[in-house]
């Protein structure tokens, strides 16, 4: 509050602290120096006033108190693109007839701790921070799969068209097929993906829901008709979606893909 900034911040607290998320809104000036805090930059060559420079050194102790007494190394971002960032002015606001000020998006600061950041309903709030770095792509891979998924699935559909005519050539059985699993919510998926017509949206409402489309769609498929109904677990058929896949995850930021 030091800093003048007001918005919604989760803090994750599973078994080893799971990271934190939220939106601020406040001047530019304040929210570089909470990025500094976070950043864990020098205060001293940070370009900041003496009001800022107090509340970061404020925030820190605090942190380090609080931190502490979990018992957990205290938390700290690692790079500046963790930070995603949205510009207002009078005029855009004007323009888009928000009727808000600057200083007022949120109309508090509201920071809460949780076991998970966002909720798997609790089937993935054991998995180890340490392993949720696993599997990443860089830009350049991901265009790359992308792109050979789109130039596979063209294929597939011109071989279709042949097998129709009667002339199509063999394909290779041994090889083992990517699939593309758009892990939103539903309705973030009708809003656009990366490969309209390829990526696979699992219909969900909720991040909840996703572990047990997982299941109904593996080699082993648990259903469960509510919560208090005890789990059967049923064989899934052989052709089961992810069976025997490479398989290919994106979400909004991350956060659900890494579970």
């Amino acid at each position: 509050t030091s800093l003048q900034l007001t918005g919604r911040i989760l803090i994750g607290l599973s078994n080893d602290g799971e990271g934190i998320n939220g939106t601020l809104a406040g001047t530019k000036d304040d929210l570089d120096a909470y990025v500094d805090c976070m950043l864990n930059r020098d205060v001293a060559k940070a370009s900041l006033d003496q009001r800022r420079a107090d509340a970061v050194v404020t925030f820190r102790e605090a942190s380090e108190q609080f931190f502490t007494k979990l018992n957990l190394p205290e938390l700290f971002l690692s790079s500046p693109n963790d930070f995603k960032w949205s510009s207002w002015s009078k005029s855009s606001s004007a323009d888009n007839n928000t009727g808000k000020d600057s200083e007022n998006w949120f109309p508090d600061l509201n920071i809460k701790i949780v076991k998970e950041i966002i909720s798997s309903g609790g089937a993935f709030a054991d998995i180890s921070t340490k392993d949720t770095s696993v599997g990443y792509l860089t830009p350049q891979e991901w265009h790359k799969e992308i792109q050979s998924l789109k130039e596979k699935n063209k294929k597939k559909e011109q071989d279709s068209v042949n097998c129709g005519s009667g002339d199509v050539e063999g394909t290779k059985d041994d090889e083992v097929e990517t699939i593309l699993i758009d892990v939103r919510n539903h309705k973030e998926c009708q809003i656009g993906s990366f490969a309209p017509g390829i990526s696979i949206d699992p219909l969900t409402k909720t991040f909840a829901q996703f572990p047990k489309w997982v299941k109904e769609n593996s080699a082993e498929s648990e259903t469960a008709t509510s919560e208090d109904t005890a789990l059967a677990t049923t064989p899934a058929p052989s052709s089961a979606l992810l069976n025997n896949k490479r398989i290919l995850l994106y979400c909004t930021g991350g956060i659900r893909c890494e579970k």
